[in-house]
């Protein structure tokens, strides 16, 4: 089982432990269970990108529009982007992590940790 398929099996032991009668127990369990897996546990290193690639990514027309009418300190700022899956959050962080390995199921299980 590769790093992906651990932690989407993860996720699928959350969201069983949430349906039980004893969720908070549950879920409680099921962290520690986890966070005993020290190797898949290591902190993510986040380097993202500091320069625009206008080849790499695609500006996010609407969300342009939304930074014009916001306040000057986010007008610097670029929207890309990203599959709108659910996921939005972790798909921009995905996308500026630059590390293949690490997908939306992690990001996902390692908030809840």
């Amino acid at each position: 089982m590769n790093r992906s398929q651990k932690f989407t099996r993860f996720l699928q032991l959350f969201e069983k432990a949430s349906e039980s009668v004893m969720y908070y127990d549950e879920i409680v369990s099921t962290v520690q269970r986890i966070q005993n897996i020290e190797a898949l546990m290591i902190p993510i290193q986040f380097n993202p990108d500091q320069v625009f690639d206008e080849r790499k990514y695609l500006v996010d027309a609407v969300a342009k529009t939304y930074f014009r009418k916001a306040t000057d300190d986010v007008q610097h700022l670029i929207p890309v982007e990203v599959v709108a899956d659910g996921n939005c959050l972790y798909n921009s962080i995905l996308l500026l992590m630059n590390n293949s390995m690490i997908t939306t199921s992690e990001l996902r299980v390692r908030t809840v940790i």
